[in-house]
């Protein structure tokens, strides 16, 4: 994988920034992408921010992904702290 900023997407997302991403709330990528670069961290963030995901829902996971990308080093504590909780559940 070649060398990325850390807020840089993947060239493969970086493609129809100006389509819809949520079609119920007429919500460019561009416009999710960019609330996540300025901050937003969760679904909720982002979709209080951008009304994304309010609809039907079906932009939930691609919104998700993007946040996954924008702020690996969050989601990796997360996975971590989940793999420690399913540990000690067993």
């Amino acid at each position: 994988m070649p060398n990325q900023e850390p807020n840089e997407l993947p060239r493969e997302l970086t493609k129809n920034l100006d389509k819809n991403l949520c079609v119920c709330y007429d919500v460019s990528k561009q416009d999710v992408i960019d609330t996540i670069k300025q901050g937003a961290k969760t679904l909720e963030e982002v979709s209080n921010k951008t009304y994304a995901c309010q609809g039907s829902g079906c932009c939930v996971r691609q919104v998700e992904r993007l946040i996954e990308l924008l702020h690996p080093s969050e989601n990796t504590e997360n996975c971590h702290l989940d793999n420690a909780l399913d540990n000690i559940s067993k």
